[in-house]
């Protein structure tokens, strides 16, 4: 297992995490994605945070993804565990995230991690899901682009003759221009 040098990296750790916190999470034994098994509560800047997967910060560039699910084994069961790894290096970016079978556990891993000196919080879910929790089930908003300026409404209607079309637009500059893109629902 790789050295855990909490101060190695730390530096850095928020600046890392806020250019890489929409990071896609890999699950371990088919479990699913981590943002979406877990409670989630809305906190004090709007945003959803899980109370079972958590972000931990401080890992030093020769971490590994088992070496990291190795460490955060001992504090719970874990569904799954990514650390995130450079692809043109192959070396830990510094942060990981791990999702524990239950609140206790990520609490337990989190008051653990944090006496060891690592920067450890609930992670936050990725604006693509935080969009899929307010999506509305019942109707679909398609994007168009490409459109050419001069087609007019009515032409844009016609591209869904076949559908039920319940509105339609197609977005104008203040000048009344069309900007080449639309919506239809």
């Amino acid at each position: 297992m790789g050295g855990y040098t909490p101060q190695q990296g730390q530096q850095n750790h928020q600046q890392r995490y806020n250019r890489h916190n929409n990071t896609n999470r890999r699950s371990q034994g088919g479990a699913s994605n981590a943002s979406t098994n877990s409670n989630h509560f809305n906190n004090n800047n709007g945003t959803y945070s899980t109370t079972t997967n958590i972000y931990i910060s401080g890992l030093t560039p020769d971490v590994t993804d088992e070496s990291f699910a190795e460490m955060c084994n001992s504090y719970g069961k874990i569904i799954s565990s990514k650390a995130i790894i450079n692809t043109e290096t192959n070396e830990c970016k510094g942060f990981g995230f791990v999702m524990y079978e239950n609140e206790e556990q990520a609490r337990h891993a989190m008051d653990e991690l944090n006496k060891k000196g690592f920067n450890v919080s609930f992670a936050k879910d990725s604006l693509s899901a935080r969009l899929k929790n307010l999506q509305d089930e019942e109707s679909t908003n398609i994007y168009i682009s490409n459109i050419p300026l001069s087609m007019t409404d009515e032409e844009f209607l016609e591209l869904f003759a076949p559908h039920n079309v319940v509105s339609h637009t197609i977005l104008k500059d203040q000048n009344g221009v069309s900007r080449g893109v639309g919506f239809a629902r």
